[in-house]
């Protein structure tokens, strides 16, 4: 009789699915896919509608520039794989809510951007380019994450991406409702706060004084979210 010698697999390999980041990732990409889209609504309200294809190109740039940074940076690769998470997502949310105050408050003659030459030409566009930048922001963070989680663990990326597609998914699937009945406002709002949240959600694993720093953070886009119109 033939008997098959299985190798025991080791109790780490065997949990090893319980840090595998895959909320981690669907949170960044939901949050990632609510901000683009709530950003063409907002973008063709104030400028015009065909400025929408600059805020898809803007949000590939920053999720790029974001697998940039990790490749190009030995302090990003040498750090643990949940302080990359966590800083990301804190800073990523406090970001996207300070992006949106400087693209909402910021004036723009869109028109006198055409105006070569002239004084108003020139204020426009400095100020078309603060919004760009602003907006370009906003997608860095995730861009760190995916990045980051796709190139440490590529023995589990057919599961990553799945995450990753799921939470786009979702994120497509939700966004025209809370466009539609909440205003894009408080959509982009909502998208910081899925990634505050997800940050407290990593600080439990990591030193106390950090789930405070994210709570915190949870708190106030909690409130932003129930009050946009105080932005």
């Amino acid at each position: 009789m033939t008997t098959l010698n299985v190798p025991a697999v080791a109790p780490s390999a065997r949990l090893s699915w319980q840090w595998s980041h895959h909320f981690e990732i669907l949170v960044v990409s939901f949050s990632a896919l609510i901000i683009e889209i709530s950003y063409t609504r907002v973008i063709s309200y104030k400028l015009f509608y065909y400025y929408v294809y600059l805020v898809i190109g803007l949000a590939l740039l920053g999720i790029g520039s974001g697998g940039v940074l990790v490749a190009v940076s030995k302090r990003i690769r040498r750090a643990a794989t949940d302080q990359i998470l966590f800083w990301s997502l804190v800073i990523s949310s406090a970001g996207t809510v300070a992006a949106y105050v400087l693209v909402a408050y910021i004036r723009i003659d869109t028109l006198a951007v055409w105006e070569y030459g002239t004084a108003a030409s020139t204020r426009s566009f400095l100020m078309l380019l603060v919004i760009c930048v602003s907006i370009f922001a906003s997608f860095v963070g995730p861009g760190v994450i995916i990045a980051t989680l796709f190139g440490r663990q590529p023995e589990g990326i057919g599961g990553l991406y799945f995450a990753d597609l799921v939470g786009a998914g979702i994120g497509c699937a939700t966004v025209i409702y809370f466009v539609s009945a909440l205003g894009a406002p408080a959509a982009v709002m909502i998208a910081a706060l899925a990634m505050a949240a997800c940050g407290l959600w990593v600080a439990l694993r990591l030193h106390p004084a950090l789930r405070a720093v994210a709570a915190v953070l949870v708190v106030g886009t909690v409130l932003l979210v129930a009050f946009p119109g105080s932005l």
